[in-house]
């Protein structure tokens, strides 16, 4: 009976050793360390700018938008005065410095997390956000792992000469779930026809709704650019969490992850939602990786150059940091965290941001002029037929069914492509293009009915030797049967 169950047990402990090597295998968390660094920091940031505000969004003097009523609930959270309402926001930002310098992490953290999520649930319309949301799920697994074990404050206080490891499962759940957001987001787009063929994307880029960017605008004039990014991004997404392991899988997902959301800076504006994830990869920095890099830096031409002028100013730098640490005790951090609460509630209340206090009274609301009062009040006006299309091109070269190649001259008998992209949420609208010669002549025609619907007409126009001779040519578009643009092209014989 005993060797059975020895023989039992052993079979259990084959069958879960991955599982357990994979959660539960000690290492030194220093890619959770520069997580713990550097995304406080950026939502300390963002936060930062949000706190002139404070009174406004996030308090009861103010109007606060709660994300549970949009669901017909009643807000469970309090709305506490504007000056107690600053004073808990001013302690998360102290919370958000605290766990990127690593000072009473733990603690540090979990206050970070449950008010960051309070506020952002008191202002549905401006802080709750897709980063918002991503970045406090991963402030709470941060706040369960040994983030602080090294590169903090915490460290330097208690004397540890050497990192101490620990269960890598805080980092393995970072992971996943950084995996598993990017798996739901490809099979959202699955089921968003508009996102393959790049339509989406491309009204958006035209927009600086979020910020300046240098490449939207030129990616909207080639859509087949973001079709084709459209299918690889998707393979990304979906594929991510599943090959994400290997080696050259980790490789090559966070090589393109970080293409990706390069690319969303540069062509939609995009710039704390990249910057989360920048510092959230960081997860995927093992032990080995470090040791491999202090390795080759060692090992190094260049710092072994400079590594002489440098070691005074380090050993200088490392002495500061240990003073310090010895003086940021918890006592420390008691004292410190309700001075700043209360002293920015202060200058708030000294600033007095809305004129509450003033001589003159509260700012009184600005009555509109009867002009603007009449034009926000009026009818919609119609929108022209020349305005119902975005683009008109000519060109010879398709990617699936976009216009890649646009030109200007064609050899007799080369068949011409005309893309029309027209603009969104128009009506049932009858398109047609005309080809005449440089007099002005008709020699052909084509034409459809674009339902609602349709954003993107690609006909074939074919320069046979029976339809033309070499010369100048134009092709006119007419949207119901009005002109609204014409492409000038050359025919040779050539």
């Amino acid at each position: 009976m005993a060797t059975s169950t020895n023989q039992s047990a052993s079979i259990f402990a084959q069958l879960t050793r991955p599982f357990r090597e994979f959660f539960f295998k000690e290492e030194v968390p220093y890619g959770l360390a520069i997580v713990r660094i550097f995304l406080p920091l950026i939502l300390f940031g963002d936060m930062l700018r949000r706190w002139p505000h404070v009174r406004e969004l996030y308090s009861a003097d103010g109007a606060t938008a709660p994300l549970w009523i949009n669901f017909g609930f009643a807000n469970p959270f309090p709305e506490f005065p504007g000056w107690l309402a600053v004073a808990i926001f001013t302690a998360m930002l102290f919370f958000l410095l605290a766990a990127s310098l690593g000072w009473l992490t733990r603690l540090s953290l979990a206050f970070s997390t449950l008010l960051l999520f309070y506020f952002a649930n008191l202002d549905a319309i401006g802080t709750i956000s897709k980063y918002t949301a991503i970045a406090t799920h991963i402030l709470l697994l941060l706040s369960l792992s040994d983030c602080g074990a090294v590169w903090s404050v915490d460290a330097r206080r208690l004397g540890r000469l050497e990192p101490r490891t620990s269960a890598v499962w805080p980092q393995r759940l970072i992971q996943l779930f950084i995996g598993i957001v990017y798996l739901a987001a490809g099979m959202t787009k699955i089921h968003t026809p508009h996102f393959f063929s790049g339509e989406q994307m491309m009204y958006w880029m035209l927009t600086h709704l979020n910020n300046g960017h240098p490449l939207g605008a030129y990616m909207a004039m080639h859509p087949w650019t973001l079709s084709a990014s459209a299918y690889i991004t998707s393979l990304w997404e979906l594929t991510f969490v599943f090959l994400v392991w290997s080696l050259w899988g980790r490789r090559v997902m966070l090589t393109l992850g970080v293409t990706f959301h390069l690319m969303t800076t540069l062509a939609l504006g995009l710039y704390l939602f990249p910057m989360m994830y920048f510092a959230a990869y960081w997860a995927f920095l093992k032990e080995d990786d470090y040791r491999w890099f202090c390795e080759r830096v060692r090992s190094s031409n260049l710092l072994n150059h400079w590594r002489a002028e440098l070691s005074g100013t380090l050993a200088s730098f490392t002495n500061l940091i240990r003073g310090a640490g010895g003086r940021l005790t918890p006592v420390a951090y008691a004292a410190v965290l309700p001075l700043v609460a209360l002293g920015a509630s202060a200058a708030e209340y000294q600033l007095d941001p809305y004129n509450e206090r003033s001589p003159d009274g509260p700012l009184p609301l600005v009555e509109l002029s009867q002009n603007e009062a009449q034009r926000m009040l009026a009818r919609p006006q119609p929108i022209r037929v020349e305005d119902k299309f975005f683009t008109f091109t000519i060109g010879s070269f398709k990617i699936g069914n976009y216009l890649a190649y646009q030109r200007t001259e064609y050899a007799l008998g080369e068949t011409m492509f005309a893309q029309i992209l027209l603009q969104p949420q128009h009506e049932d609208i009858y398109v047609e293009l005309v080809l005449e010669d440089a007099n002005g002549a008709i020699v052909a025609s084509t034409d459809t009915l674009a339902p609602r619907e349709m954003l993107r007409w690609t006909p074939p126009i074919g320069l046979s030797p029976a339809l033309v001779k070499p010369g100048e040519y134009g092709l006119v578009l007419r949207l119901a049967g009005k002109p609204v643009a014409r492409r000038s092209f050359t025919v040779t014989a050539d």
